[in-house]
């Protein structure tokens, strides 16, 4: 059985076995699914998670990827390339966007047409149009 490689973080492989490989390919036709993926610079994330800390909002994952930076460079690389090499996603900078704006991007990124948006979620993209 062969493996695919991907670059991952600092130049070490990250293998995916043939079935792993046809199974992520299949994901998009067969579902349709979209992914986005939202690009946060490493100093706004760890302000952002301080925060959540603070609020006691913080989340399983936050303290998972908190505890060591560099696990939590190589989970987000490996994500990053599987996303970006499998699922089509789209990468939206994300360091300093206000929910509605962010829902604006991905209303319209995503569903291309306010009316669409709004059949589909009249909250999510309650702000198109407004400014």
């Amino acid at each position: 059985m062969s493996s695919r490689s991907l670059g991952g973080a600092k130049n070490k492989e990250i293998r995916l076995s043939f079935f792993l490989e046809k199974t992520l390919q299949s994901i998009v036709p067969v579902t349709g699914a979209r992914t986005i993926i939202l690009d946060i610079d490493d100093e706004i994330c760890i302000k952002r998670i301080a925060k959540r800390s603070r609020n006691g909002q913080v989340d399983h994952f936050d303290r998972y990827m908190e505890q060591d930076g560099a696990r939590s460079e190589r989970i987000e690389t490996f994500l990053l390339r599987l996303s970006t090499t499998y699922l089509d996603a789209v990468i939206i900078e994300n360091n300093d966007l206000y929910e509605t704006e962010l829902s604006d991007v991905l209303c319209w990124r995503f569903v291309g047409l306010h009316n669409q948006c709004l059949s589909i979620n009249e909250n999510f993209c309650s702000s198109l149009g407004k400014r």
